[in-house]
């Protein structure tokens, strides 16, 4: 723009001065009027163009202004026929039904609350008793797996047994119970009661002392006593006492000191005989005091 008002006013200089001085019409100066006057034509449609363009902006502007003053008046009326309504029902249902339903939310929200919690603490209690649980099942596992493995290495085959009796009675179980017992468990030891009476019996070594029962007639055994008597610095080897038959079974003081040894037991056949000696030599080795062999 500026450069166009240099050039009209260097063109009216020039004019001016060609007036002034009489010269001659130039043919330069009339390219030059022709290019001033298209000039001025690009000018006018210039102007009439931002003219248009400036009627439109105002015309959106006022559009605009007219719509949006229309939304705050429907606005403002939607509004306060909405604040009438809440006052209205207010007004109709009193104050105290509005307070009584923020006191009711307030409780809902409480209760709410206080079952959450009480639900979380179930959760969490429900967590501790299933992690209680694994442990007591890993204890279990573990302890089974101990049993498992005591009973596998702790094999009454492995163990030393003493058979005491009297030499009629332990011959007269050679060919039954003993051989029995040995098919078992393998080869065993006897000791006749006259030589256990003579002091001849050393009772470190052995795993499990089997005694062939003696009893008279009122169930006493004199023989079964003193081996008990000297079998108390062994506790942890086990008694096991056979009587084959009734007339052979404890009674009186002999019975009750057989009882009260916790180790003891009482066999009245081949199996049960070989039954409770497997049973008394891993109970025994439960304990883990057995006596080692010297």
């Amino acid at each position: 723009m500026r450069r166009f008002f240099r050039l009209l006013l260097t063109l009216s200089l020039l004019l001016l001065v060609s007036g002034v001085w009489g010269q001659k019409f130039d043919p330069k100066m009339e390219a030059i009027e022709r290019h001033y006057n298209s000039l001025e034509g690009d000018t006018k449609a210039f102007r009439e163009a931002m003219q248009k363009e400036n009627e439109a902006y105002r015309k959106f502007i006022q559009e605009e202004r007219s719509e949006h003053q229309k939304f705050l008046e429907r606005t403002i009326t939607i509004g306060g026929i909405l604040i009438s309504l809440v006052i209205g029902l207010l007004t109709f249902f009193g104050i105290s039904t509005f307070r009584g339903i923020n006191e009711s939310r307030k409780e809902i929200e409480s209760v709410a609350t206080k079952q959450l919690l009480d639900y979380a603490k179930t959760l969490q209690d429900s967590e501790n008793r299933l992690q209680n649980a694994q442990r007591n099942m890993r204890d279990i596992e573990k302890s089974y797996q101990e049993h498992i493995s005591f009973y596998r290495e702790a094999n009454p085959k492995n163990g030393r047994y003493l058979f005491i009796g009297t030499s009629e009675k332990l011959n007269q179980m050679t060919k039954n119970e003993i051989a029995r017992f040995s098919q078992v468990f393998g080869m065993i030891e006897k000791l006749s009661s006259e030589d256990f009476e003579n002091g001849i019996f050393y009772p470190i070594g052995y795993d499990v002392v089997v005694y062939r029962s003696n009893a008279n007639q009122d169930g006493e055994d004199a023989v079964l006593l003193k081996l008990m008597e000297e079998m108390k610095a062994y506790s942890r080897i086990p008694i096991v006492v056979y009587a084959s038959n009734k007339n052979e079974w404890l009674n009186g003081q002999t019975q009750k000191l057989f009882n009260e040894r916790p180790l003891n037991h009482l066999a009245n056949n081949q199996i049960s005989l070989i039954d409770n000696v497997a049973s008394a030599y891993r109970v025994s080795k439960l304990l883990g005091e057995s006596i080692k062999t010297i």
